[in-house]
């Protein structure tokens, strides 16, 4: 009898022990929970202070982890200086950001994807993997249907996927592109001559002169409709099925046009549109224009030096100023079109109406 009361005040002193663990367990749960928009708020908090303590520092210095976990909190971010960061790794995805300065940060393996930057500087900026020689694809940047408005990227290494991704009246001096740019758009950005960030990257780099260059990427399917370009230089890119509609190669100071450089080697533009284009000052060698589309061009000083036109179609075109010889248009469609030597060919109207009728856009 005194065994089996024994065991029954042992059985309640666990049960009771038991009971009070769980209920525990239960207030420190209730707890954590009451506790957590004071925690987030507090972890904003030290992002910040750590972010805003070391904007004049260089290298890294808790930086990242600070916006990181921003990030991961999904806050607006706005107003922040980022300048000298090595943001190696860092997920900025699906994010609103205003006003943010990137100038002469680092990103190596950086996803931005989904994200929207307003009025930011890229400034100087280097995207590029480090832990591949420099020179080869890397995947710097990751911006996959990221949107940039007013963005500025002079003097920046833009090496990575932006497919998708949207430029919206952003400038580009002295710029380099290398990566995978598909269906990207570029209205109304300005590709322009500027060295003013040249002198903060090292002398031997991309910047050069001051001209944005283009380099092996793919900006296929691109719509660049509005663009202004003044200086450029693109080596064996593929710019097939974009739209150059209505862009400006001119510069105009006062009302006088200044000397402007543009030069393509070895690009394609096969089935590329160039419609309302005024290109002045541009260069083509050995570019590929198999099936392009070039309609009421009025005004184009443009050397095509050995390109390929095949199947190009040329509808009221202006070519006065154009270095382009007749044995290279026998490949083209050509209605309405006025060639250097002032003569006129329209071969081709035929094959224009019956492809879009009487009207063409």
């Amino acid at each position: 009898m005194k065994n089996i009361l024994k065991n029954i005040e042992h059985s309640s002193l666990f049960y009771i022990i038991e009971l009070l663990t769980k209920v525990s367990i239960i207030f420190a749960i209730i707890g954590w929970f009451i506790s957590y928009p004071e925690r987030t708020r507090q972890n904003i908090l030290n992002a910040y202070s750590t972010i805003y303590s070391a904007q004049e520092y260089k290298g890294n210095a808790g930086r990242k982890e600070a916006l990181q976990t921003l990030a991961n909190h999904e806050t607006y971010i706005a107003h922040l200086s980022i300048k000298n960061a090595i943001l190696k790794g860092l997920v900025l995805k699906n994010m609103q950001l205003f006003k943010m300065d990137f100038t002469l940060s680092s990103f190596d393996d950086v996803d931005i994807s989904n994200s929207e930057f307003t009025y930011s500087k890229f400034n100087s900026v280097i995207a590029q993997d480090h832990d591949v020689p420099r020179g080869m694809t890397s995947i710097g940047i990751t911006a996959i249907n990221t949107k940039f408005y007013r963005g500025e990227f002079n003097a920046t290494e833009l090496q990575g996927n932006f497919n998708k991704a949207k430029f919206y009246n952003a400038s580009f001096g002295s710029t380099k592109f290398r990566g995978s740019f598909k269906n990207t758009e570029l209205n109304g950005t300005l590709f322009q001559l500027s060295d003013t960030y040249c002198s903060e990257i090292p002398k031997d780099s991309y910047c050069n002169d001051g001209t944005p260059t283009i380099d092996s990427s793919d900006f296929t399917d691109a719509n660049m409709n509005g663009l202004k370009i003044w200086h450029l230089y693109s080596n064996n890119s593929d710019y097939s099925n974009a739209k150059f509609d209505k862009i400006d190669g001119r510069i105009l100071n006062e009302g006088e046009e200044k000397e402007n450089s543009i030069q393509f080697d070895g690009d394609k533009f096969i089935n590329t549109e160039f419609k309302h284009a005024r290109l002045t000052g541009v260069t083509f060698n050995n570019s590929i224009f198999k099936g392009a589309k070039f309609y009421y061009i009025s005004y184009m000083n443009v050397d095509f030096a050995d390109s390929d036109m095949s199947n190009a179609e040329f509808y009221e075109a202006n070519l006065t100023y154009t270095k382009i010889s007749k044995t290279q248009l026998d490949s083209a469609y050509v209605c309405r079109v006025e060639l250097p030597d002032k003569s006129y060919l329209d071969r081709d109207c035929d094959y224009f109406k019956n492809k879009y009728g009487d009207v063409i856009y």
